[in-house]
């Protein structure tokens, strides 16, 4: 059960962080849009590498407690980085864009706003062993899961056609990958 609650919220949070959307396009264009779509994917690159799991050992439950802490805090503070970032770049310069930029800002947050809930929940648990442990995870394993799908921030805005071209043609975004 610890695994599978793990797993979960593994699944969640390293997806929570990818980046989908970018690629090389073969018609490039030029624009605002596309400066655009380039500053995003410079800011996220920092942020998209891939957060590992740590190795949980279910005989050593404060210890596996400590290490999902870690990594929840980590994946937390990446989307909180990511969600700066992607106000630092600002709203995109395409008027069809407003509403694909604010559900990649609502995404992330929520993300956020459910890892700072586990995260506390998690803290303040007296976990002596797996069944403490299991019990401490499970009520956020549902939510968490959820997001499973979440392909990040570039996905969420390339909802809009003209912002999907920009990502495609934008030689900052090559490289991102879901």
């Amino acid at each position: 059960m610890v695994r599978r609650v793990m797993g979960g919220i593994a699944l969640a949070g390293v997806l929570a962080v990818s980046v989908a959307g970018c690629g090389g396009g073969d018609d490039k264009k030029s624009g605002p849009e596309l400066a655009w779509a380039g500053k995003v994917c410079s800011y996220l690159k920092a942020d998209t590498s891939k957060v590992a799991m740590p190795g949980l050992d279910a005989k050593n439950a404060k210890e596996a407690k400590d290490s999902m802490l870690t990594f929840m805090k980590t994946m937390k503070t990446r989307l909180a980085t990511q969600q700066r970032n992607l106000e630092t770049a600002g709203t995109p310069p395409v008027a069809s864009a407003k509403p694909a930029y604010n559900t990649a800002l609502a995404n992330l947050a929520k993300i956020q706003t459910q890892l700072t809930s586990a995260i506390g929940t998690l803290d303040k648990a007296k976990v002596t062993d797996q069944k403490s442990l299991t019990k401490a995870l499970s009520p956020y394993t549902q939510q968490l899961a959820q997001f499973s799908g979440y392909q990040g921030p570039v996905k969420d805005l390339s909802t809009n056609a003209d912002l999907n071209t920009a990502f495609k043609d934008s030689p900052q975004c090559s490289g991102l990958t879901a």
